[in-house]
């Protein structure tokens, strides 16, 4: 098998380990969690195309941009997304993923300057950031393992930004400040370990592994020499004082770790398991054994680099840090907690690497868990990308609203950022589902949390608000084997959310204002932005909703249209004229989650009657139906069934005297059990 070839299936062992029931016990039955992030991949990137029962280029909740008519697919001087060539050599292309250009694209919340904010300088003609693969010889791997596993397609990365910026919320939870004072929103930290005299410089802040340290969780990090600075641990403070005690007192020059166990200088020629001296390797070993015996532990775990191996790429050539991990799980000695960084060819991260490096790592690193039954049989794996690599993703993140000072760097947010990929494996996560609960990379750190019941008091309120601790993911209550996988095509089986979201409103008597009352009566916050088509306000806004919340909206120029949209494919549109014949229409709904019906409560204070019309526009074969709407009238309330379509729903009302009115509803309604993707 050639470098670059992309696994064909997943490995034997794995299938095997399939067929197997899971233990019982919950998250006690959990031994072990294998934290494997890769780089700089977008969801659409991967799955927007060609990937069913996921929020690809066919979800029926895309926002539209400013002119209320264009989907945000539709990026202003592009034709849309498109393929991207198979890589005809190691890499692909490279595209901008900075801080500025990240908040450039996102415009206020419009997410319509995505060419403009990622075009190569001076390359006019650049639409890069629209590319995806759906080829088989790409993504065939990954697209297998979403349909074995679990897929979450509302998994975002933590920050508008770059690769050091988001990998500190994996190691952490928490953005942090730069040793100058100023939050942390570019890769100065890892510019810092190429300086040419050492620079004691570091994050001052607590990361969790130090605190699964203090508390006697085991843990480690896998890497090899090169690790592309994707390991952040070296930038924090403790680690920075353990790494450059071990270099001085092994009497070598580098002024850093990068800078001895990277001779070369330089990600697009890393070194070679025969570039560093046996003679340095030995005085760095014999350095750190003279360190505290606290200091030898942080060392050995957070800080040391494995040889890589002698050959290049493929299948069949286990990369040094993975040989490491496959070592431990042979041995028995495998960490509660692992860590696993790539090196710069193995990342995905396009113009270093390519697609098929990346899941070569994958089938290595389950090939190795699944190969010993007790040991797959206890734990879980999270595949994740840090960052989407300035390539173009169509769900817009959720933003924090301006009370979320602390998530803000001047009047800009910090996150979350651009979604991207995340596979769940594990024996409770087969069967082919998709999750669709909002998470970050905080999530990770909360699933630790929750498993280990080590606190990380660094990560913020509004993150634990706004995303998930990816407990919805896991089915700990199955006690058979799956039996009925999904096979690829057509609806996915969704894992039950914690959400069930509502908005509805009315128009205010003097017609200046427009009543919106939205409403959640699950058991986690859901974030609902609000798009304003009609001038309502400057850029879209954004709210954190568990109970109910009521906002005034602003009606300017006698009409509005704006739109309402959440997680799990929830949408509500309002269209209509203060001077229009139904502008007195008022619709409220509630959500039957043990009925699974949406009911509606139709009134017409107009002083004219009014002919109403509710017509499916998807999910159900039931017709249209027509409503006469008495002037001055009682509610008339509409149950609308969707057992048939296991919860989903999509219906407009309009009325006939007034085609300034729209009412759009649509949304999945919860009951607690396993249903389809929408």
């Amino acid at each position: 098998m050639s470098d670059k070839v992309v696994p064909p299936d997943l490995p034997s062992s794995v299938v095997e380990a399939m067929k197997r029931k899971p233990p019982e016990g919950g998250l006690d039955a959990v031994k072990h969690v294998v934290l494997l992030m890769q780089e700089n991949r977008s969801f659409d990137h991967y799955f927007g195309k060609g990937a069913p029962g996921v929020r690809g280029f066919e979800d029926r909740n895309t926002v539209l941009l400013p002119d209320g008519k264009t989907s945000v697919l539709e990026q202003p001087e592009s034709k849309g997304p498109y393929q991207w060539d198979v890589p005809g050599a190691d890499v692909d292309s490279d595209i901008k993923h900075d801080w500025s250009s990240g908040h450039d694209a996102w415009n206020g919340g419009w997410w319509n300057r995505w060419i403009e904010a990622k075009r190569a300088d001076g390359h006019p003609e650049d639409v890069s950031t629209m590319g995806y693969y759906d080829q088989p010889e790409v993504v065939r791997f990954y697209r297998k393992l979403a349909d074995a596993f679990t897929i979450c397609d509302g998994y975002h990365s933590s920050v508008m930004g770059e690769t050091t910026s988001n990998r500190n919320y994996l190691f952490s939870g928490f953005g942090g400040w730069e040793p100058d004072g100023g939050r942390v929103t570019g890769s100065a930290a890892h510019d810092r370990e190429r300086e040419k005299s050492r620079d004691a410089r570091a994050y001052n802040w607590t990361s969790y592994p130090e605190l699964l340290e203090a508390n006697g969780v085991s843990w480690q990090v896998y890497q090899e020499w090169d690790n592309f600075y994707d390991n952040n641990l070296e930038f924090h403070q403790e680690f920075r004082r353990i790494a450059l005690a071990a270099l001085e007192g092994a009497g070598l020059s580098q002024p850093s770790l990068y800078n001895f166990y990277n001779p070369k200088a330089t990600d697009k020629d890393p070194p070679g398991p025969d570039d560093i001296s046996d003679d340095d390797l030995k005085a760095l070993a014999d350095s750190v054994q003279k360190l505290s015996k606290a200091d030898r532990s942080l060392f050995a775990r957070g800080l040391f680099r494995h040889r890589p191996s002698k050959n290049g790429g493929g299948v069949e050539n286990i990369r040094g840090f993975v040989q490491a991990f496959k070592d431990d799980v042979a041995a028995g000695r495998l960490p509660q907690v692992s860590y696993l960084v790539s090196s710069a060819r193995d990342s995905e991260h396009p113009g270093n690497s390519s697609p098929g490096f990346g899941q070569q790592i994958v089938y290595q690193v389950l090939d190795a868990i699944a190969s010993k039954p007790e040991v797959w049989d206890s734990t879980v794996v999270l595949i994740s990308y840090d960052e989407n690599g300035g390539l173009f993703d169509h769900v817009l993140p959720p933003v924090p609203a301006g009370q979320w000072v602390d998530e803000l760097v001047g009047k800009l947010p910090i996150g979350l950022g651009v979604r991207v990929p995340m596979i769940a494996v594990s024996p409770w996560t087969v069967g082919g589902y998709v999750n669709s609960q909002v998470f970050d990379h905080t999530s990770q750190v909360r699933f630790l949390e929750n498993w280990l019941g080590v606190h990380q008091p660094a990560i913020s309120r509004w993150r634990r608000t706004v995303a998930g601790d990816l407990s919805s993911v896991f089915d700990f209550q199955r006690t058979t084997a799956v039996t009925n996988p999904y096979t690829g095509s057509g609806p996915r089986p969704a894992r039950p959310l914690p959400y069930q979201p509502d908005a509805y409103g009315a128009l205010d008597v003097d017609g200046q204002k427009f009543s919106l009352w939205m409403d959640n009566s699950g058991k986690a916050s859901a974030h609902l932005a609000l798009y304003p088509y009609a001038g309502e306000y400057g850029v879209p806004q954004h709210f954190d909703v568990l109970g109910a919340v009521v906002e005034a909206v602003p009606v300017k120029n006698s009409a509005y249209d704006f739109t309402v949209t959440g997680p799990n494919g929830f949408r509500r549109e309002f269209a209509g004229k203060t001077t229009g014949d139904a502008a007195l229409v008022d619709v409220a709904t509630a959500v039957d989650g043990a009925a699974r019906e949406l009911k509606l409560s139709i009134t017409n204070r107009g002083a004219s009657a009014l002919k109403a019309k509710l017509a499916p526009n998807a999910y159900s074969k039931v017709p249209a139906k027509e409503y006469d709407l008495p002037a001055n009238g009682k509610p008339l309330v509409v149950a609308w069934g969707t057992d048939d379509a296991q919860g989903w729903y999509d219906l407009t009302l309009t009325v006939e005297q007034d085609a300034s009115y729209r009412r759009r509803l649509m949304g999945h309604i919860e009951n607690g059990k396993e249903s389809i993707s929408g």
